[in-house]
């Protein structure tokens, strides 16, 4: 039988011990979001974008100022135009986009995606 780490008895330990010191962000950390609180809703498909959601003030992006954003079900936030569809391809597309939650996701069976927009100022 082979040895895992061989030659590092302390490893598994270690690991161990990172694992039980991972702790996530509370739900209390984050916005709140949902129907509860006014959020608009993607409907249920697969390959799906917002209407445009226009900016009170441009956003610059990339030395480009842009009036608005199109939030798509694949977890693009995406300028110019909407991008419903997963490309399975490497980064960049030929568009501008943000990709903070990049995948190939079907709402049809369960799942939401919610979307708002804040009009605030930065104070800090």
């Amino acid at each position: 039988m082979g040895v895992l780490w061989p030659g590092r008895p302390l490893a598994p330990a270690v690991v161990l011990l990172l694992v039980i010191g991972v702790h996530g962000i509370p739900k209390s950390e984050f916005f709140p979001y949902g129907a509860e609180v006014y959020d608009d809703v993607l409907p249920k498909k697969d390959e799906i974008s917002s209407p445009e959601l226009k900016f009170t003030t441009p956003l610059l992006f990339y030395k480009q100022e842009y009036n608005g954003a199109y939030i798509n079900s694949n977890g693009l936030l995406s300028f110019m135009t909407e991008l419903p569809n997963f490309y399975n391809v490497p980064f960049p597309l030929d568009y501008p986009l943000i990709a903070p939650l990049y995948s190939d996701v079907d709402t049809r069976g369960a799942g939401d995606v919610f979307y708002s927009s804040y009009c605030t100022f930065l104070t800090k």
